[in-house]
């Protein structure tokens, strides 16, 4: 059996290496070569830009570093300069947010070898490039529908209506996002068939608020007019998408609301102000304790002295606006309520023991 000669072996090898890679990158759901934005050659100034700037862009591990990363760059000087931007969805984990955006540079410079602006999207995240600024600006061309063609009910008006109402909470969320994440995620019941639509809205957080707002509400207008009444459907644009589905199709537990945070209860005031113990009065005037016990001397009844101390007590701060006094009153209300009746029950145990005596007498 003749050899294969060693010099055959490692001129093929590299060649057999990029084919392998090449077939090892999952494949896009979309992507676009734009080829009237301006071609390049192999090896030139600006394909030498370009993998500089993609080979960077995503290496370095602390720039993703939360979910919905957004990573935009640019390298190189004009005529030649290389842009790029890339977003994974808000709900994707860093970890698989960085393996996507790997396998999208990766592929996507394959798949347009020569054209200087390309769009590639996967589910979980979006890669594009340019020879142009493409940072702030919004952009919905090209633009992609995905659709499930099956309907989702009878009544498509009815169904539609829902999943409008789903993007009107979704978009204002993921405008309000600010500039680390524009991205919204969330669900709602069709009032026709009960069925859950879970939908997701997302812009590039370079966009105004304003703009974003605008894309998101061509997306929907986009999915309303052609996805009409479907199962499931998406929109890819440069600068938002849209998607909805019958089923989950996002992580729910990435975009759960996070819970409130604890309350920071600030420190209680002293529930009753000491009073001094030389003369019995506060600093604002008498104390409640030298107004009963004067009440007591007198030779009324018991009931009317505690009725009477009750009435002097609400007397003496019914004009006060100290916060003593507002506290004092919540204190010592319950306790003279509770001592009324303890005097009552020790009144009510005499009078059943003189009856008991004076039966004693008599028998």
């Amino acid at each position: 059996m003749p050899m294969v000669p060693k010099r055959l072996i490692l001129s093929v090898s590299p060649i057999f290496i990029l084919v392998t890679l090449a077939i090892a990158q999952p494949p896009f759901r979309i992507h676009s070569c734009l080829n009237d934005k301006g071609n390049y050659t192999a090896n030139s100034t600006y394909h030498a830009n370009l993998n500089t700037l993609l080979t960077s862009l995503f290496s370095n591990e602390p720039d993703i570093n939360g979910y919905g990363a957004f990573q935009s760059s640019s390298h190189g000087r004009n005529p030649d300069k290389a842009y790029a931007i890339g977003l994974c969805r808000g709900d994707v984990e860093p970890d698989v947010c960085r393996r996507c955006l790997t396998n999208s540079t990766n592929l996507l410079t394959k798949l347009c070898p020569n054209q200087k602006e390309a769009i590639g999207w996967y589910d979980q995240c979006m890669l594009r490039y340019s020879n142009r600024s493409i940072y702030g600006i919004k952009e919905t061309d090209p633009a992609f529908f995905i659709w499930n063609t099956q309907n989702a009910s009878s009544d498509v008006d009815a169904f539609q209506r829902d999943v409008q109402s789903l993007f009107e909470d979704l978009s204002s969320r993921a405008v309000a996002g600010g500039s680390l994440r524009k991205f919204a995620a969330g669900s709602r019941i069709a009032a026709n068939n009960f069925q859950t639509i879970y939908g997701i809205a997302q812009c590039t957080p370079d966009l105004s608020d304003v703009d974003c707002n605008d894309c998101l509400n061509t997306g929907v207008n986009g999915l309303t007019q052609y996805c009409k009444g479907s199962r499931a459907a998406t929109l890819f644009m440069p600068s938002c998408r849209v998607a909805y589905d019958l089923q989950l199709f996002y992580d729910a537990a990435a975009v759960s609301p996070p819970p409130p945070p604890t309350p920071i209860l600030s420190p209680s005031p002293p529930l009753l102000s000491p009073l001094p113990s030389t003369n019995g009065t506060t600093e604002n005037g008498t104390s409640f304790v030298y107004t009963f016990y004067r009440l007591l001397d007198s030779k009324k009844s018991l009931l009317d002295a505690l009725i009477r101390a009750e009435f002097s007590w609400f007397l003496k701060i019914a004009g006060k606006k100290s916060q003593t006094y507002r506290i004092v009153i919540s204190v010592v209300v319950p306790i003279l309520v509770l001592t009324a009746i303890m005097f009552f029950v020790y009144i009510c145990l005499c009078v059943r023991k003189a009856k008991e005596s004076v039966r004693c007498k008599l028998s």
